[in-house]
């Protein structure tokens, strides 16, 4: 798949265009049994309930596990959502449904080129579900990113303070390439760390940026029996 071919795909499921692309990503336990759905966030979506509401909270709940720290709000991820997620045909973000279709958390991907992808945006928002719905979820996307999409490699970055999700990580087959440290940089707007060179009056943090990466041959891309 080229990259217009990736582009077109990453919009119609999007239904961006206004077309109607009913697309869901099953999510299978390794028994076979269907224990919930992948999503994919689309303008339609962002008028349902107090989804917006739910997104804030999770953020705000979990934002020490994000590069950028700050006081979100309900405007503040409508914007997100509606001038970065939306708009990109190189990003999708996912909504994590138990089997019931209660939205519990979302997983992203970012970066789509033919080649490779980031994935992105793993939260567990809020308890429901099957006990393992995270890692079956995690499991089903990296399935349709190397399977449907044939997409050779992916990689993602995560905090080195959580520990919780570099287990999971690794159990999906993800490997550790690279650490980074990370600067504190104190902003109007709340807190930032970067890589790179230090600026001036700007700390260490007390944890490193990790990169990991995933050989889709390392990994399978068929439906689980």
């Amino acid at each position: 798949m080229d990259r217009i071919q990736l582009a077109r795909k990453v919009r119609a499921i999007k239904q961006v265009d206004g077309g109607q692309c009913d697309f869901d990503i099953l999510v299978r336990r390794s028994d076979g049994k269907v224990i919930g759905r992948l999503s994919p966030l689309r303008p339609a979506t962002l008028g349902e309930g107090d989804l917006i509401a739910k997104l804030t909270a999770w953020r705000s709940r979990w934002m020490h596990c994000f590069l950028t720290q700050f006081a979100a709000t309900p405007s503040r991820t409508a914007k997100w959502l509606e001038r970065v997620v939306l708009p990109s045909d190189e990003r999708v973000l996912f909504l994590i449904h138990t089997e019931a279709g209660v939205p519990v958390g979302h997983i992203g991907v970012c970066g789509l080129s033919p080649e490779r992808a980031e994935l992105d945006n793993l939260v567990r928002g809020e308890v429901g579900g099957d006990i393992q719905l995270i890692y079956y979820a995690a499991q089903a996307l990296l399935r349709w990113i190397c399977g449907e999409l044939k997409i050779l490699t992916i990689n993602l970055h995560v905090l080195s303070s959580n520990s919780r999700a570099i287990i999971l990580y690794e159990r999906l087959g993800f490997r550790q390439i690279n650490r980074e440290r990370l600067y504190r940089e104190i902003t109007a707007d709340g807190v930032n760390h970067y890589s790179g060179e230090r600026r001036e009056g700007d700390e260490e943090a007390n944890f490193q940026y990790i990169e990991m990466v995933l050989a889709c041959e390392n990994t399978s891309c068929s439906d689980p029996a």
